[in-house]
């Protein structure tokens, strides 16, 4: 996926069709702490320092926190806050 291929909140993922959702930067920054392989996010859009990012929450559950006790949160295209868990 390069930078062109990139969607928005509410798009569908090119991979997966599963509707992108909405983290911020101080999210990523916490996710990448945990070195998760991203994969719906490309690396390019990472390095520019965004607000906000828009990631596939079947393609990156891992990286959301499915398996982690306090998941990482995001919004839906509705605006509404969520965990993996909760969508």
């Amino acid at each position: 996926m390069n930078e062109s291929t990139y969607l928005k909140v509410g798009e569908k993922c090119e991979r997966c069709g599963t509707e992108r959702v909405e983290i911020t930067h101080a999210t990523l920054q916490k996710m990448q702490e945990l070195r998760p392989n991203i994969r719906s996010i490309p690396y390019s859009i990472v390095n520019e320092g965004r607000d906000l990012y828009a990631i596939c929450p079947s393609c990156d559950a891992y990286a959301l926190g499915a398996d982690l006790v306090q998941p990482f949160p995001f919004k839906d295209k509705f605006g509404s806050i969520k965990t993996i868990r909760e969508y």
